[in-house]
């Protein structure tokens, strides 16, 4: 918001200047990593949820404005001229953006077409457009750009969604790949609890990361649950060299696991999509269980 309003101030477009910062400041996260992993993933994930936010808001604007303006038009020569300009800067962006592909990233054929095709276009555009004033292009003229931007953003979604079946390898479908995934999950989870029962710990140590284990198969039922939820407000907190000894049965279940997904993912090169997102929460499990508790 700040470099918008900079921007607009000295009298260049606030949109670009955003979309260039955030070009710069995902290259500079890419950089910069590992300085502050917690930081970078906490902004990450704040970052993804704002984001989500306000492209919701856009189209949630384009179409009430989608319904405002073609109320009572859509039966007159508007509509097709809304329909002709979309179509043909549609064209002209699939032109464009091959030709980047081709010259300038240096794709093959076949990928500068999957890049031409790729992806949302003219959310920016359409940004660009909301900010111009009716009273300055006109009413039919901004009807114009308004409408023709959601064409050209309509088609962006539906056509690939055609081209792709046709040009693309198919994915596994999801239901295949959950049924899967479920047998990789258990076989992961199977594997850590074998090495937990080998470690000396003391009863309720072992109870306690045995159940947390089972809970990464989401087989624990709600009774059990509750058994367990009430034993543990009932029982005294763990020592700390109980907590220790939790912290190291923890980090060997975690490591056992990582190891299967590791080579279960050169297997199944299909699924290895599932598996990395599978390996993200057995990382993110990881680092809120062992992370040390404030004295």
């Amino acid at each position: 918001l700040a470099l918008y309003a900079l921007a607009e101030h000295l009298h260049v477009s606030g949109i670009i200047a955003v979309v260039v910062a955030g070009l710069l400041h995902n290259a500079e996260s890419q950089q910069s990593l590992l300085l502050n992993s917690r930081q970078v993933h906490m902004s990450q994930d704040l970052q993804n949820l704002i984001s989500d936010i306000f492209n919701s808001m856009v189209f949630i604007i384009l179409g009430l404005m989608m319904v405002r303006i073609s109320r009572n038009k859509l039966f007159n020569g508007d509509l097709a001229k809304w329909i002709i300009v979309g179509i043909i800067v549609y064209l002209a962006n699939l032109l464009v953006r091959y030709l980047y592909g081709r010259l300038i990233i240096r794709y093959d054929r076949r990928e500068s077409i999957v890049f031409s095709f790729g992806g949302i276009h003219g959310a920016v555009t359409l940004a660009l457009a909301l900010t111009i004033s009716v009273d300055f292009l006109g009413s039919q003229s901004y009807n114009l750009v308004i409408m023709s931007e959601a064409v050209l953003i309509i088609l962006s979604m539906l056509v690939p969604t055609i081209v792709f079946q046709f040009i693309l390898p198919h994915n596994v479908s999801d239901e295949e790949a959950h049924i899967v995934m479920d047998k990789i999950r258990s076989e992961m989870v199977k594997r850590a609890l074998v090495a937990v029962h080998k470690m000396y710990l003391p009863q309720r140590v072992k109870r306690h990361v045995i159940y947390t284990l089972l809970n990464q198969k989401r087989v624990v039922k709600t009774r059990e649950y509750m058994r367990v939820l009430l034993k543990t407000i009932d029982q005294p907190n763990l020592s700390k060299s109980e907590q220790y000894l939790q912290r190291l049965a923890f980090f060997r279940a975690f490591a056992i696991e990582r190891e299967y997904l590791e080579m279960i993912g050169q297997k199944e090169g299909k699924y290895r999509t599932y598996i990395l997102n599978l390996y993200n929460d057995v990382l993110l499990a990881e680092s809120l269980i062992i992370e040390p508790e404030d004295e």
